[in-house]
């Protein structure tokens, strides 16, 4: 990017031109796959979360797949 600017200096008006460069900052979260096992996942996410008071709820949905998911509590 391209500033100029200008200032008085004795009586004489004084152009400058600055260039600054910006850094670009991708401020979107980290974002985990989960590809491995049910059981791998939750031991994933456990090393993530050092809270002992962190529990794991298995459940089933789909009626003909009966997949399996967990919810973190």
């Amino acid at each position: 990017m391209l500033l100029r600017t200008h200032t008085l200096q004795a009586g004489r008006l004084v152009t400058e031109q600055k260039r600054f460069y910006f850094k670009t900052f991708n401020r979107l979260p980290k974002l985990v796959a989960f590809v491995e096992s049910i059981s791998v996942n939750s031991s994933l996410i456990r090393r993530k979360i050092k809270n002992k008071d962190v529990y794991f709820e298995t459940m089933y949905i789909g009626k003909n797949t009966q997949t399996e998911v967990q919810l973190v509590m």
